[in-house]
């Protein structure tokens, strides 16, 4: 039975680099099948957003009064 994991990597000088804990022994042969992500956000960017947003300062908007400014605006213009 084949067992299908799908990892994200780097490739750096020559290598491939896994983004993330690999349980293989040393000298494992996989087969890798290669997906180009160009302008996908990848984990790693993901739980950096993640962290990035937790720590900005909590709001609550009032969406009542949002339209009523809106509304008004609109009127004046």
């Amino acid at each position: 039975m084949t067992k299908t994991k799908r990892i994200e990597v780097v490739y750096e000088g020559g290598v491939f680099k896994p983004l993330e804990q690999v349980d293989l022994e040393e000298g494992t042969v996989i087969k890798v099948t290669m997906d180009k992500n160009r302008g996908v956000l990848t984990s790693r960017d993901l739980d950096e957003l993640r962290t990035l947003s937790n720590s900005l300062p909590k709001t609550t908007i009032d969406l009542t009064k949002l339209d009523d400014l809106y509304c008004e605006a609109k009127m004046r213009s």
